[in-house]
């Protein structure tokens, strides 16, 4: 059987959580969640980075072997169709 291995971005919002939370079941999958902060529950799960810090970023990242699958569901909230919104969430997603 083929072993997957993703790396779920944004794992603690409302869809990052719940693409995490599949993965775990399925018997094909490992997955991990990235979030800034790690939740109590399951800390096993998660890994700590900042998409806004590109050093941090890449270090971690490489540290990270076999990933064959990302799911980016990061973001963070602003006012809709603010300059901040798009700046932000944009260097996040070119970052990582």
């Amino acid at each position: 059987m083929t072993k997957y291995k993703a790396l779920v971005v944004g794992a603690t919002g409302i869809i990052g959580s719940y693409i995490l939370d599949h993965l775990s079941i399925l018997d094909e999958w490992d997955a991990i969640g990235v979030a800034r902060n790690i939740p109590k529950k399951n800390p096993e799960r998660y890994v700590s980075l900042d998409l806004l810090n590109p050093e941090l970023l890449r270090n971690k990242l490489e540290q990270i072997r076999g990933i064959t699958h990302i799911f980016y569901a990061a973001y963070q909230d602003f006012p809709a169709q603010s300059q901040e919104q798009l700046d932000v969430n944009t260097s996040m997603l070119v970052m990582s």
